[in-house]
């Protein structure tokens, strides 16, 4: 009986281990599609800074919506995609020096 209850939490213990080492999400959109639409948000919002209250409000949701449409992405993508690299700060950070270089580009070729 004993080594019943033995063998039992063994292999309570192996699955347990092996269900916990999940294999790790993709992001849901590609970098070279997330790039630019996290480019026109940053974009949008710099507009919306000198905006107040609800027309700020209804500003910013107007802006968010024709990114969206631009790009061919759900909000619920996007968010994902947020989602996953707050908890993933490398990876954010790769792609927010992507953002970053491509508004750079931007700004000195508006030059």
């Amino acid at each position: 009986m004993l080594s019943l209850i033995k063998t039992t939490l063994y292999l309570f213990y192996f699955i347990l281990f092996f269900c916990s080492c999940q294999h790790e999400k993709k992001l849901p959109l590609p970098e070279d599609k997330l790039v630019p639409v996290l480019m026109d948000i940053h974009i949008a919002e710099a507009g919306l800074t000198h905006l107040t209250g609800t027309v700020k409000d209804s500003t910013a949701a107007k802006y968010y919506q024709q990114i969206y449409t631009m790009h061919g992405v759900e909000e619920a993508v996007v968010d994902s995609c947020l989602y996953y690299l707050k908890r993933h700060p490398a990876r954010m950070k790769k792609v927010y020096d992507k953002v970053t270089k491509e508004l750079e580009k931007m700004k000195t070729q508006k030059k």
